[in-house]
């Protein structure tokens, strides 16, 4: 048997670094020109057709590919924190596509975008499980989160990916104290609280908050300047109890 044996050669390509100023609801940070896959994956999040999982997908590759680690962090801390939603999200990529697109770099306004309320609202959710000792208050992460947090659970997704995505939800929607216990009993060896448990319990809640679709963008904002703003002041009574069902 015979072996073809393909041979090419690349050329030598220079990037431009074209890095963007950005004033993301009033946080500053810095987007550096990715690599062309990235960008391709990118025109996902802002294109009407583009489902809601593959939205959340390029979103995850976009944060990877034009942000620094330090920058990074802070983007999930904002999200974490309800300080930045999928529509800002959103419109931060189209003005930057468009701003790479057409590069001037002449050009160094920066992009600024403002922080419009999500008109998905959804109530808090007490989860309790006598079996493995949780009763938990779970309060609705922001819609990026959802969004994000349901694409990294996705089927193809690797364990790191879905370690990652139940962390960051956890730190959207449990209290500090809640969450510190969560981290300790997971180090735990002789606790019977396993990440399957918790997985189980994220997708649940994940299934319960699932926002509207959000293909159309100006529909969607024209429905968040209708609904009040979501109050911060206090917390809106659990809207029912869920138990999650005992480890098998």
């Amino acid at each position: 048997m015979t072996t073809t044996r393909l041979e090419f050669n690349t050329p030598k390509r220079s990037r431009e670094e074209r890095p963007i100023q950005v004033d993301l609801c009033g946080h500053e940070l810095t987007l550096h020109r990715p690599k062309d896959a990235v960008l391709y994956f990118a025109s996902q999040i802002t294109a009407d057709t583009a489902s809601d999982g593959d939205r959340a997908m390029a979103i995850l590759s976009l944060v990877e590919g034009v942000l620094d680690a330090q920058t990074r962090k802070s983007f999930w801390d904002w999200a974490i924190k309800g300080t930045i939603n999928l529509t800002a999200v959103m419109e931060m990529t189209g003005a930057a596509l468009t701003r790479w697109q057409h590069w001037d770099a002449k050009n160094l306004e920066p992009i600024r975008i403002t922080f419009t309320p999500s008109a998905w609202t959804p109530e808090p959710i007490q989860v309790t499980n006598e079996d493995l000792g949780i009763d938990w208050l779970c309060t609705p992460p922001s819609d990026l989160i959802v969004a994000c947090v349901a694409a990294s659970l996705g089927t193809g997704a690797s364990d790191g990916q879905q370690a990652w995505g139940i962390g960051i939800f956890l730190d959207a929607t449990l209290s500090a104290l809640d969450g510190m216990v969560v981290a300790q009993r997971m180090r735990k060896r002789d606790d019977d609280l396993e990440i399957q448990d918790i997985a189980e319990i994220v997708t649940g809640l994940l299934q319960e908050w699932r926002p509207p679709n959000t293909t159309n963008r100006t529909q969607r904002r024209a429905a968040a300047k209708r609904t009040p703003a979501r109050q911060t002041a206090g917390k809106a009574a659990p809207r029912t109890v869920k138990k999650a069902a005992p480890r098998r």
